[in-house]
Order: C-alpha cells, then sequence, then structure tokens
C-alpha cells in the first residue's frame, strides 16, 4: 500500500532448480545408470519418457504451492504460477514444471495455470496409491522443442501403456490427460468408418471393430474431449473397454452401470460422437 506496509501472504510457491547437466551424464541418465539427486524433472522425462536430451535443459519445478483457505478460487495460484513462469524466463531457464500424484482435478488445476501433462508413471506409488504425473510450459525456444516433443509423444505412448502397465489408471485421469494432446495417429479408411458406422447405427458386435474403434480413438479422442463431444460417461466406457480393453461386463462393474447392454450403448453413441466429429 501507499504506506509501504505489506499486506497478508495469500499464495506461496517452493520451487527447485533443475537440470542444465554435464554433458557427460545425458546417455547414463537415459540408460538408466545414473540417477543424479535433486534433478526429479529431467531424469524422469528421459530415464522414463524417453526424451534423450532432457537433462540438457533448465526448468523450475514446483515442489509445493499453497494458496491462503480464505483466498482460494479467485485465481491467486494461476497468478503465482505465472509469476514463477516470468521469473524462470527472465533467469535464463527452459521449462516450468510439476510432478504430483495424478488426479483429475489437480491436472485441471495445473492445465488452468498453463502447464500441459506430458508424462505419466506406469506405477502407483507406494503411499499414495496414485500414479504420477509431469507437466510442463516451455519459457525458452529450447524448451519449446522438447515440450513439443513431450506433447507429441504422449498420445501414442498411452494408447500402448494403457493396455498394460496403466490398465487400471482411473478413467477420468485417462481423459484428463489425453484432452488436447497432440495425435500422430492418420485418421479412419473408408473399411474401418464402415465397420464403425455398422457398430455405432446398427448391431456390429464389439470384439469385430475393436481395432477400428481403437484406431478411431486414436485419432479422434483426444479433439472429442477438448471440444465436449463426449459425455463423461461415454469417454470412460470407450477408455476401459478400447483403449485399456477390459470387457463390458468389467467396464459396466468398474462405472457403476446395469450391465454389458448398457455399456455397449454407451460405445455405441461414443462411437457416433467421434463419427460425427471429424474435421
Amino acid at each position: 500500500g501507499a504506506s509501504g506496509t505489506r499486506g497478508p501472504i495469500l499464495a506461496t510457491a517452493l520451487v527447485a532448480a533443475e537440470g542444465r547437466l554435464e554433458a557427460d551424464l545425458v546417455e547414463p541418465i537415459f540408460a538408466g545408470r545414473r540417477r543424479p539427486h535433486g534433478h526429479l524433472l529431467p531424469q524422469t522425462l528421459s530415464a522414463h519418457g524417453g526424451l534423450f536430451d532432457a537433462p540438457r535443459l533448465a526448468y523450475a519445478r514446483i515442489l509445493r504451492i499453497a494458496v491462503h483457505p480464505a483466498a482460494r478460487r479467485r485465481g491467486f495460484g494461476r497468478r503465482l504460477v505465472g509469476a514463477v513462469r516470468q521469473r524462470a524466463r527472465a533467469d535464463g531457464l527452459d521449462l516450468v514444471g510439476a510432478s504430483f500424484g495424478a488426479t483429475s482435478d489437480l491436472l485441471a488445476f495445473w492445465r488452468h495455470c498453463g502447464l500441459e501433462p506430458v508424462h505419466i508413471g506406469s506405477r502407483r506409488h507406494a503411499a499414495s496409491g496414485a500414479h504420477a504425473a509431469v507437466v510442463l510450459s516451455p519459457v525458452s525456444r529450447s524448451g519449446e522443442t522438447l515440450f513439443a516433443e513431450a506433447r507429441l509423444r504422449l498420445l501414442p505412448r498411452l494408447a500402448v501403456l494403457l493396455g498394460g502397465p496403466l490398465r487400471d489408471l482411473e478413467p477420468p485421469i485417462v481423459a484428463a490427460l489425453l484432452a488436447g494432446a497432440p495425435g500422430t495417429e492418420p485418421d479412419l479408411e473408408m473399411t474401418e468408418e464402415r465397420e464403425l458406422i455398422a457398430f455405432a447405427t446398427a448391431s456390429r458386435g464389439l470384439e469385430s471393430v475393436l481395432p477400428a474403434l481403437q484406431c478411431l480413438a486414436r485419432s479422434r479422442l483426444s479433439a472429442a474431449l477438448v471440444g465436449g463431444r463426449l459425455e463423461a460417461d461415454q469417454a470412460a466406457a470407450l477408455i476401459l473397454c478400447v483403449l485399456q480393453q477390459h470387457d463390458p461386463v468389467t467396464a459396466s462393474r468398474r462405472l457403476g452401470l446395469g450391465g454389458k447392454a448398457v455399456t455397449l450403448r454407451l460405445l455405441r453413441r461414443a462411437a457416433a460422437a467421434l463419427l460425427a466429429g471429424a474435421g
């Protein structure tokens, strides 16, 4: 204020500098032979995310962020993250990031602050029971290059991992990870589209159309989630049965639905919505 007195602290963050590691560490980190202490983001992105050059770059990792209870939901957290990004850019760093136990709410918070998901761990943390996610925002040209590569790798990597190590990842978290992720998949061929139309509008069986549904989900689900073209239960059924390859009975139980027939109806409606949202 005019008197020079400072008001109460409404939001605070604990930030660590990471990365910009020596050149002779880059390959050993990627190969899993070295895990330098205090460099979680570059080590995770290299050893687990497959980004060879990640340790060369400099990061501001937000370890903790807190907003006063009386000041929540007023944008202070977003403004504080914005200030961290400005400071990181001024200091010549490349990226601002965070790693945390993934929930759909936390992923939504970080996206609201301008940080997008680029990686999720394949194992649950023993204490929290959550998979660790990494979110990033670039603040330099080199940071933009690495960020773009990481974002581009997310969807094809998840498409494989969701059928294996991430088979039990909660569908709302999967949806939050996939929303807006750039795709590298080609769009549907005519034969696949014909199969999907028969599934969406008639009675073609699920098993016969699963490969085509995989192609449909990989090429169009990300944009549909951002555009709000799928209802939450439709997206969840698609994630469970197509990407995570659970049978409809298991999916019905996971979603608290009335059985296999209900799940199949959701899948048919989801396919119709994705087919209608092309282009």
